[in-house]
């Protein structure tokens, strides 16, 4: 007897549904990735045999779908408030203090959780399935990014048992640092430009155009609140909330813990410090709730930020290493700035080598110089930096930096314009720096977008003399990029049809 198509297509799609939430969420798969993979292609084959059974939850349905013009907005249900930030112990113990003045008592406990340095998003569910998910914006209005956090796979399509009717949550769209490496390898291999860092190469991901492009960044969630929902059970705090949900098939960060109280939710803090590089994913800070909704509702809002909650910032972590050399970059507007040579060293959860010294003024204000242990950090957690000199291990004869006469690129004078810090090379677009980085920006995702034309490829057109200037791009020779090493029929065909 055959099978049923319709009820091999309903099983199937339980079954990979299963799977994927043991794989993206839990992290504990079940079966070998060759059984999954014939799974979704006899799935993929039932359902082009029968388009009409196709349903919009099924795991086929993550990828693919136009590429977009423009993201439509989106009025948020319930508004996504930002949160207040804490930087010290001290400005948490006050806030708990205020919370104890308000409620005239101490909360009934609190909800601590790592603070994932990603994209908050908004997703809404009707009767259990995925319908449309939007970024924050200014908090009431977001931008409809439906079709690309459709991708992810760690969201769910459809809700398991006990789905309501309607459900609004809450989440962080992150890229796993592993990920963001494997990225930026990929980069390399192709001469394009290094992402800057996971959080805003997970940004850019979910909003670009093309949902393929996407479906490829191996993006990931974490769930951290509930914004509202009809048809729901009762729940009395904000754990409970969170356990209701990871019930539904919604991943929530297993490194949440409860706080019987303040003492609690400070050794909470140092922990999750310390461990702040252990995971796969980057993090700024911790989240700290207070637990129980009664409590919540009574403390309410501000205008800007509910005050049962604080986020809890990090402090830049900062380490030592030798400054080798102090030498000038000069960018696509002439502005020559100096930058540090460096011993390689580990901060803030990557290898820094170089870090910006800004300008002469700031350099000299710092007084650092070549040969000096230098206080490193990463600004905000993003770009190195060289905080100031260790003074007591300056070596004899450490010389003051001062900005050369000359531009090292082009050989023109740099001046520093009267009254302004930035100093400029008079040679423009003479100067080989300038032009590159010219080049490469007008090239860029920030300028006509012409993918394939990335740092080396510009080097490399511009080393022989092929292109000068942007109007050069567009009369370029399929000759004259076939004649370099590694460049074939198929790639140069590519960049051609991308130009």
């Amino acid at each position: 007897m055959a099978t049923d198509p319709a009820q091999r297509i309903a099983d199937l799609s339980k079954a990979i549904r299963h799977h994927n939430h043991r794989y993206h969420v839990l992290d504990a798969p079940e079966i070998a990735d060759i059984e999954y993979d014939e799974m979704v292609r006899e799935l993929e084959a039932l359902e082009t045999d029968h388009p009409e059974l196709v349903q919009p939850d099924s795991p086929t349905q993550r990828v693919g779908g136009p590429a977009l013009d423009a993201f439509s907005a989106v009025t948020h249900r319930e508004r996504m408030f930002s949160l207040d930030n804490a930087e010290s112990h001290e400005d948490i113990a006050a806030w708990e203090a205020r919370l104890e003045r308000m409620l005239e008592r101490p909360p009934a406990g609190y909800s601590c959780e790592l603070k994932i340095d990603g994209l908050a998003v908004s997703i809404t569910y009707e009767n259990g399935r995925f319908v449309q998910a939007a970024t924050r914006g200014d908090g009431l209005v977001g931008e409809d990014v439906t079709a690309n956090v459709r991708t992810i796979k760690s969201v769910p399509l459809a809700l398991g048992e006990g789905a309501p009717e309607l459900m609004e949550v809450r989440g962080e769209i992150y890229m796993p640092v592993s990920a963001f490496d494997e990225l930026n390898r990929k980069q390399a291999e192709a001469g394009e430009r290094p992402y800057i860092n996971p959080r805003n190469t997970a940004a850019g991901s979910v909003r670009q155009k093309d949902p393929a492009v996407t479906a490829g960044r191996n993006l990931s969630v974490w769930v951290y609140q509930l914004g509202f929902i009809t048809g729901g059970p009762p729940l009395e705090s904000h754990w409970e909330t969170m356990e209701y949900l990871g019930s539904l098939g919604l991943k929530v960060n297993p490194a949440s813990a409860r706080a019987a109280d303040a003492a609690a939710v400070h050794a909470y803090l140092e922990r999750a410090e310390k461990d702040r590089h252990a995971n796969d994913y980057e993090i700024d800070g911790v989240v700290i709730k207070v637990d129980s909704l009664d409590d919540q509702a009574i403390l309410g809002f501000t205008a800007k930020s509910p005050r049962w909650a604080m986020a809890y910032k990090f402090p830049p972590e900062e380490k030592t290493t030798l400054l080798e050399d102090i030498r000038i970059n000069v960018g696509r507007t002439g502005v020559a700035t100096p930058y540090a040579v460096l011993d390689p060293v580990f901060v803030g959860g990557v290898t820094v080598t170089n870090a910006t010294l800004h300008n002469e003024g700031e350099l000299q204000r710092k007084d650092v110089r070549v040969g000096d242990t230098v206080i490193v950090r990463r600004a905000g957690d993003v770009i190195p930096e060289v905080v100031g000199p260790v003074l007591s291990k300056r070596p004899r004869g450490a010389k003051v930096w001062k900005l050369p006469k000359t531009c090292p690129f082009s050989g023109h004078p740099i001046v520093t314009p009267e009254g302004e810090a930035r100093a400029i090379c008079t040679g423009g677009f003479d100067c080989p720096s300038r032009l590159r980085e010219y080049l490469f920006h007008f090239a860029s995702r920030g300028g006509m977008d012409i993918e394939g034309l990335g740092y080396r490829t510009v080097d490399m057109l511009m080393s022989e003399g092929v292109i000068r200037t942007p109007a050069d791009i567009f009369t370029l020779d399929r000759d004259d990029v076939l004649r370099f090493e590694g460049w074939g029929e198929v790639s140069v065909t590519n960049l051609m049809n991308a130009i």
